[in-house]
C-alpha cells in the first residue's frame, strides 16, 4: 500500500513456487498468501506503525521483515 506522502507499506510476500511449467498448470486457483494485521495512523490518517498480534512494529521494521523473506520456496 502506498500513501500520498510515499509511505509505503508492504502487505505480504509471495514467494515462487517450482517454475511455470510445473507450477502454473491446473486452474491455478489457490491462495498465494494471507495477512492478518492492523495498520496504525496518526490523526492525519498517516501510517505510523503495524500491529500483528501483540506485537507492533514501525514501518521500517515491517518492511523490513517483509523484504527479507525468501522469494522462491
Amino acid at each position: 500500500m502506498a500513501q500520498y506522502n510515499n509511505y509505503c507499506l508492504f502487505i505480504g510476500v509471495s514467494a515462487a513456487n517450482g517454475n511455470p511449467y510445473t507450477s502454473l498448470p491446473g486452474n491455478n486457483n489457490r491462495s498465494m498468501m494471507s495477512a492478518n494485521f492492523t495498520v496504525t495512523m496518526d490523526d492525519k490518517g498517516v501510517f505510523t506503525g503495524v500491529q500483528q498480534g501483540n506485537k507492533t512494529y514501525s514501518i521500517t521494521d515491517w518492511n523490513k521483515m517483509n523484504q527479507n523473506k525468501p522469494t522462491v520456496q
